[in-house]
């Protein structure tokens, strides 16, 4: 309990520090970037760019390609089906495809 006050006291202590070095350095900032337009709006944009690079990629990152000779079965219901009826289906599924000889575990 006391290390969770201290560090939530560190933080906010570290938060409130940043805020007010950014509230100094605030006019100078802002004054460079309302004089440096093009060079201001080309960092935003140069962010976009490389963000839609690395968003056509992303659907290759997260499930890399796996032949373990499995298979993955997905048993959907209807919406209005109950919990009792869809554990009934989801156990004759599962006695169905272990009643197949190639299948080793359901």
């Amino acid at each position: 309990m006391l290390l969770n006050l201290i560090f939530v006291a560190i933080l906010i202590g570290g938060l409130l520090w940043f805020f007010r070095i950014f509230q100094k350095f605030y006019p100078k900032i802002l004054t460079w970037c309302l004089e440096h337009k093009a060079a201001f709006l080309s960092i935003p944009t140069a962010i976009v760019i490389a963000g839609c690079f690395i968003w056509a990629g992303l659907g290759k990152e997260f499930m890399p390609p796996l032949d373990e000779g499995s298979f993955l079965y997905m048993p959907t219901t209807m919406p209005h089906a109950s919990i009792g009826e869809a554990l009934d289906v989801l156990q004759k599924q599962d006695a169905a495809f272990g009643s197949i000889p190639e299948v080793e575990s359901v």
